[in-house]
């Protein structure tokens, strides 16, 4: 008989959620961020290693019960696999759930043959404690996934970690004491990447944050540099970054850019001279790129723009 009690086909996955897919998409891009946070956040030890590679997700049997996962990894040491990573973004507690993830560690672990993690990635606490619990499978044997809850994700306090970490991190502690710092440092973060990925992921940090978090930034960005529009992020910073081809959407961006940088160097410096604000509104991509990133460990308003 189905395990469900809701009335659902247990061979029918539950559709996903942007906030599931968002999370997932980091550790996609970034295929060493699950073996870092394994090893330096959460103690995991791990044989030497080469490289990583995404493999098939699928890691089920003849039965029916959906059985792909999320995301697997694999490090690899001469072309070897000596350790798989099962990566799982769990929004909500699923019964379902608990009993695959020790079938996805044992069918890893036989397909290549090495030792394997289940790593549980979620942004509630509750959640976090339900998934650490010990998954019974009988004749007093359990089985344990990794867990990487907002309590155990670091705090980043400065930019030179991998924007992944950082809007991570900005995720599990925004609406914490001192939030906002670490909601400031991704956007610093964001603020160097190419313009191709700046607005997708200055997009996706946005969605993550509450409205009164939003509020909070806008009004921290807004403090010294009134901008008729409070929402701007949305509107402007990522505008045009996703249609290069677009003129119209190429000044929009450009233009969105100019302005997070008056507000950066605002909040950072105060009130700003007439002839700074009037040269960065004239400034180029590149321009606006050399001095965002300056202005990351500037300690005062001429270093940003020194040499220029």
């Amino acid at each position: 008989m189905d395990r469900r009690t809701d009335g659902r086909d247990a061979r029918i996955p539950m559709p996903v959620s942007y906030e599931h897919e968002s999370l997932l998409e980091l550790f996609r891009r970034r295929e060493t961020l699950a073996v870092e946070l394994l090893t330096e956040t959460l103690g995991v030890e791990v044989p030497s290693w080469t490289t990583v590679r995404v493999s098939e997700g699928d890691l089920g049997q003849v039965d029916p019960v959906e059985t792909r996962a999320d995301l697997v990894l694999l490090l690899d040491e001469r072309g070897e696999p000596v350790f798989g990573i099962v990566v799982e973004v769990q929004l909500g507690k699923d019964p379902d759930k608990r009993l695959r993830w020790p079938l996805y560690a044992t069918t890893l672990r036989v397909r290549h043959d090495c030792p394997v993690a289940v790593l549980v990635v979620t942004p509630d606490r509750g959640v976090a404690a339900w998934a650490a619990e010990p998954i019974p499978l009988g004749s007093g044997n359990t089985y344990s996934v990794v867990v990487l809850g907002p309590d155990a994700i670091p705090r980043i306090q400065t930019p030179d970690v991998p924007v992944e970490l950082a809007l991570l991190s900005a995720k599990a502690h925004a609406e914490a004491e001192g939030g906002l710092d670490v909601v400031e440092v991704a956007m610093r973060c964001v603020m160097q990447l190419d313009a191709a990925v700046r607005g997708e992921y200055h997009d996706r940090l946005w969605a993550w944050l509450s409205p009164a978090i939003r509020e909070k930034v806008n009004q921290m960005l807004e403090q010294h540099f009134p901008y008729p529009q409070s929402d701007f992020a949305k509107e402007h910073y990522g505008k045009g970054v996703a249609d290069g081809r677009s003129e119209g959407r190429r000044e929009g961006r450009r233009e969105g850019e100019s302005e997070l940088l008056l507000r950066m160097l605002t909040h950072r410096f105060g009130e700003l001279p007439a002839e700074v604000e009037a040269r960065v509104r004239a400034a180029d991509d590149a321009d606006l790129q050399r001095w965002g990133v300056r202005l990351l460990d500037a300690s005062a308003l001429d270093a940003v723009f020194a040499d220029d």
